[in-house]
């Protein structure tokens, strides 16, 4: 939210069992910015590097099953225009940055999706990362591949329409195919030991 409190009204601010991140100016012009979030959530404020024209607050929010959110409210006053380089800045807390702004400023839209585009570019960058391709060895036969095909479709049914006999129908390709890949797995397993038979004799 937007925040521009007086001195005296800086006290009427506070929300019972809930925290506080602020970043305004106390009893003067110039707008800001101030957070509320509940106790219980899993959030810490975080110190936001030195902006030319924004004014902003920020903290990290714990999500289970999710890397961690940097939740930033924004702030920008409409006599002043908006910087690609704080944008970059804010963008740069983490890998997820939700900014939540208050920006009058109808001409420098070009400016936000530049910084969100450069953004992205160096984040997929960053998690790039080579996978081996698979040997002849260790694939698998194509007609197991078309069996575990057939299997996950036969499962994405049941599962959209749940009847006996396809949920039967999922069980027993479920074995089918863990038979095959066993199979698989024994026959190179003993291709493997052959070529790795000593060529010499004990006495």
């Amino acid at each position: 939210m937007q925040s521009l409190p007086k001195a005296k009204q800086a006290e009427s601010l506070k929300i019972c069992q809930l925290h506080t991140k602020r970043n305004d100016r106390l009893g003067a012009p110039g707008g800001g910015t101030a957070v509320y979030y509940k106790r219980k959530l899993y959030c810490c404020p975080i110190d936001i590097p030195p902006l030319l024209n924004l004014k902003s607050s920020a903290y990290k929010l714990a999500v289970t099953g999710h890397g961690t959110l940097i939740i930033d409210s924004v702030y920008l006053s409409p006599k002043k225009w908006l910087l690609r380089s704080d944008i970059e800045t804010l963008l740069a807390l983490g890998d997820a940055v939700i900014l939540i702004d208050d920006i009058v400023s109808y001409n420098n839209i070009d400016t936000y999706i530049g910084a969100l585009t450069k953004h992205i570019r160096s984040v997929v960058k960053r998690c790039q990362r080579k996978v081996p391709a698979n040997s002849d060895r260790g694939g698998l036969p194509a007609d197991v591949l078309e069996l575990i095909r057939v299997k996950y479709a036969v499962l994405h049914h049941a599962s959209a329409y749940p009847a006996s006999e396809y949920r039967s129908r999922a069980r027993a390709l479920h074995c089918e195919v863990k038979t095959s890949v066993k199979e698989d797995k024994n026959e190179n397993w003993s291709t493997l030991m052959d070529e790795i038979t000593p060529n010499y004799k004990i006495y």
